[in-house]
């Protein structure tokens, strides 16, 4: 009976050290999801979160490290965001990395994104990416590593009134603190 429970708790020690590598494993780098919404036709608003509320299947994103080819790709769906592990762009550990995260420029009309990483809302940089791809309409941000980085990327068809996304200094954007955490930077998580 003895060698039986000693068993039975060496295989449960056993199967958590496995999962808990494993898991530790899976986010050293960080994740990064990206939820993408339409604009209605048209749109010139600022308040995106609350005006832009269809999200927009099948677009697909590109996410690199800047003048690489170490690129990964993700399709946006209608029900869940895209998430790309960020291990393989986790080239300074315990330092900052630099991401480029875009979309093919084949649309007729303009974008904004934002980002916040663990909770904190991060400057985002606009450009036109060249890419093996073709050109991509892109931000540039920075992450550390193990953060989580949640992006809300809005497309806004043609007619809409390009607005600078950045202030005079430089195109950087940054979010507003409101204290309303993550829940207000994501649609679907």
């Amino acid at each position: 009976m003895k060698r039986i429970v000693f068993v039975m708790l060496a295989t449960l020690v056993a199967g958590l050290t496995i999962s808990f590598a494993q898991t530790s494993a899976q986010t050293a780098g960080g994740t990064l999801r990206i939820g993408v919404m339409q604009c209605p036709d048209g749109y010139e608003g600022v308040e995106y979160y609350a005006d832009c509320t269809v999200p927009a299947a099948g677009i697909e994103f590109f996410v690199s490290t800047p003048y690489t080819d170490n690129v990964a790709t993700g399709v946006s769906s209608d029900f869940e965001p895209i998430t790309i592990n960020l291990s393989q762009f986790d080239l300074n550990p315990g330092g900052t990395g630099t991401l480029w995260i875009g979309e093919r420029a084949n649309y007729d009309g303009t974008y904004h994104a934002t980002c916040a990483g663990s909770q904190t809302p991060m400057p985002v940089s606009y450009l036109t990416i060249d890419s093996s791809a073709g050109a991509l309409y892109g931000i540039e941000t920075e992450f550390i590593s193990g953060d989580e980085v949640i992006c809300n990327w809005y497309r806004i068809a043609a007619g809409a009134a390009p607005e600078d996304p950045g202030d005079d200094d430089g195109g950087v954007s940054e979010l507003p603190n409101t204290g309303a955490g993550l829940l207000a930077l994501g649609r679907w998580w």
